[in-house]
Parts: structure tokens; C-alpha cells; sequence
């Protein structure tokens, strides 16, 4: 969904539940300074918890959050375009951030190929030749 169908979603559904979330929402996608600074303060406490959630190291913590910062809030493919006001948007901001999360600890993990390789290398090291 691009930018202004987002837009044109969340004018079109002022009735719903999560109004004043949506209309942040609008806010982050049209770029406004206030909104992008409520979304921080509201939003980012539980980003922040929900990465802890899965790992507390402060520089894991960093990273994930900015890598969430980035896909839900810039350019043209912002996921908060997705966003439809069908629960908090503090929640499902906290989910976002917990996906990545738990998928950079999976992309951080070796896999078995690579233990075997690790454990081959050093069970039987090469041996260079003089010549």
C-alpha cells in the first residue's frame, strides 16, 4: 500500500476504535515534526521493551531498534502505512520490534553447515607443504 492509499484509509475510517492512533499514524506518513515526536514518545517505550524481551545487550537493543525505526517510519515503503487501527498502535508497534528482534537473533545464530565446517577445521587442520 503506498503512502496516499494509506492516507485516504485512515480519512476514510475516523469511527473506528484506534482514531487518535490513526491519526498519528497519518501524521508519522505525512512527515509532521509534532506527530513524529508523540509517536517517540508514546511508541518507543514499548519498542524498547520488546527488543529487551529478547535481548537485553545494549548494542543488539540499538541496533534492532533503529532497523525497526527505519522499516516502520521511512520512505515510501514505511510499514506504518500498514497500520489500520484494528488495536494500539504502541502494541503493534512492540510487535514489529519483536519480529525483528527474534529475527536478527536467528540470522545471528550459525547454522549447522557452518558449525561442521568450524568443527572439521579444527578437528583436522591442513597442513601447508615446504617446499
Amino acid at each position: 500500500m503506498t503512502a496516499a492509499e494509506a492516507i485516504a484509509y485512515v480519512e476514510a475510517a475516523p469511527t473506528q476504535a484506534h482514531a487518535t492512533d490513526l491519526a498519528l499514524a497519518l501524521g508519522v506518513i505525512r512527515g509532521e515534526p509534532a506527530a513524529l515526536r508523540t509517536f517517540e514518545e508514546q511508541c518507543a517505550p514499548d519498542l524498547m521493551s520488546a527488543i529487551r524481551a529478547i535481548d537485553r545487550e545494549p548494542a543488539f537493543v540499538d541496533e534492532v531498534a533503529q532497523v525497526t525505526r527505519v522499516k516502520l517510519l521511512v520512505g515510501e515503503g514505511a510499514r506504518i502505512a500498514t497500520y489500520r487501527g484494528a488495536g494500539p498502535l504502541r502494541a503493534w508497534v512492540a510487535i514489529a520490534a519483536r519480529r525483528l528482534a527474534i529475527n536478527a537473533k536467528r540470522d545471528a545464530k550459525p547454522s549447522a553447515g557452518t558449525i561442521r565446517s568450524r568443527i572439521s577445521s579444527i578437528a583436522s587442520p591442513t597442513r601447508s607443504s615446504a617446499t
